[in-house]
């Protein structure tokens, strides 16, 4: 009857642990997706305000753009972003 205690904690500590890790990985990577969609916004401004289009427009650019050179949006973005405050400072 002990062990049988034991075993059903530590499976209920195990499984409880396996959720909160499930829960972190989600948490980190809604983060990364909420920073990176507001990097891509940032890149859409610039294009609209570059090329005189608007935000379907732009987005679409850069999609296109993405996919041309094979680079993950958020990182075509980011050198967007990237060459913008460059030209400022």
């Amino acid at each position: 009857a002990l062990l049988r205690l034991y075993i059903t904690a530590a499976s209920a500590a195990i499984a409880n642990a396996r959720r909160y890790a499930k829960a972190r990985g989600l948490a980190a990577n809604l983060n990364k997706a909420l920073e990176s969609r507001a990097l891509i916004d940032q890149a859409i401004g610039v294009v609209m305000a570059r090329r005189g289009i608007g935000p379907e427009q732009a987005f679409e650019e850069l999609a296109r753009e993405s996919q041309n050179t094979n680079t993950k949006l958020r990182d075509l973005a980011a050198r967007v972003v990237e060459s913008t405050t460059s030209r400022r400072g």
